[in-house]
């Protein structure tokens, strides 16, 4: 029986007079079955290792098409931000192809007469964190808007031109200090999202009705002193918030047990009530209406 000297770095011989590739660990006295085995594991090894190679390569590949897949659906959409300069904003000629125009964080107070012919493929406009004290006339000619941020501006009450919106998805307006939504709200037909947190509201426009198409309502934070009835019309709500509202006990029936509320007819999206057990003479009540599952929480202490 022939052995194979693990310390021979010129390596030994296997069956046949072969070449024995010295990196297999072999021990002193390796019989020839041992042998046969042992370079059959060190070669599975070897292969299994280089295939472990391989797929980390493809994981990489997969990782770089996916990365350029996103940057390509990025640049497909137009994107421009632009930044002021001693107070002044200055905008290229042709603005025709963009998309997306950012002019958040510029302390505007005022948009160019004629900014919105110019924009004739605009989808998305962010105008947040401005000195805007009334929403420009101009962005009620972008037919094309799917998306208005105007958050953390001084708005005190929004136009009754919203409703040439009509394609408008998403619309967020707030941190600021409005008091009233005008009737006209009711024409955004296509509303998905609606952000009209920290204002100064003290109810909603019954024209918030037809909002069929809206999924999430953010209205935590304003100066409601009842829940806004109109909200219950609204039969594909997913996601309420209504928390940071001081609402009068008598607007709720029967809250000690919540039973009167809770047999109200409400959006089918809305799937749980959190409300008081012990209800003072102001209540401060958070309304969570998560999508899943269908459960209606007992009222906590």
């Amino acid at each position: 029986m022939k052995t194979i000297n693990a310390t021979n770095n010129q390596g030994g011989e296997g069956l046949d007079g072969e070449k024995v590739d010295p990196r297999i660990g072999l021990d002193f006295g390796v019989g020839v079955g041992d042998l046969s085995v042992s370079v059959v594991e060190g070669y599975a090894a070897m292969e299994e290792e280089s295939n472990k190679e391989n797929n980390n390569l493809k994981t990489a590949r997969l990782w770089r098409d996916a990365a350029l897949r996103s940057r390509k659906l990025r640049s497909n959409l137009r994107q421009l931000t632009l930044c002021s300069k001693d107070n002044q904003l200055v905008l290229p000629e042709d603005l025709s192809e963009v998309e997306l125009l950012n002019l958040g964080n510029n302390s505007l107070q005022e948009l160019p007469e004629g900014l919105g012919a110019t924009l004739n493929n605009l989808r998305i406009l962010v105008l947040r964190r401005n000195r805007f004290s009334v929403v420009p006339r101009v962005v009620f000619e972008l037919s094309q808007l799917l998306e208005l941020d105007m958050s953390h501006n001084a708005l005190r009450s929004l136009s009754d031109g919203v409703g040439q919106l009509r394609g408008l998805k998403k619309l967020c307006i707030s941190h600021n200090k409005i008091q009233n939504l005008p009737a006209q709200m009711g024409s955004l037909q296509f509303l998905e999202e609606l952000d009209i947190s920290f204002n100064d509201l003290h109810d909603l426009p019954t024209s918030f009705c037809s909002l069929g198409k809206l999924r999430t309502l953010d209205a935590d934070h304003n100066k409601l002193n009842q829940f806004p009835p109109e909200i219950l019309a609204l039969s594909e709500l997913e996601e309420l918030d209504l928390s940071g509202n001081k609402f009068e006990a008598k607007t709720f029936p029967r809250i000690p047990d919540c039973s009167e509320l809770l047999s109200q007819p409400r959006p089918d999206g809305l799937t749980e009530i959190i409300c008081p057990k012990n209800v003072s003479e102001r209540v401060n009540v958070a309304l969570v209406y998560p999508p899943t599952p269908t459960v209606v929480s007992p009222c906590f202490k």
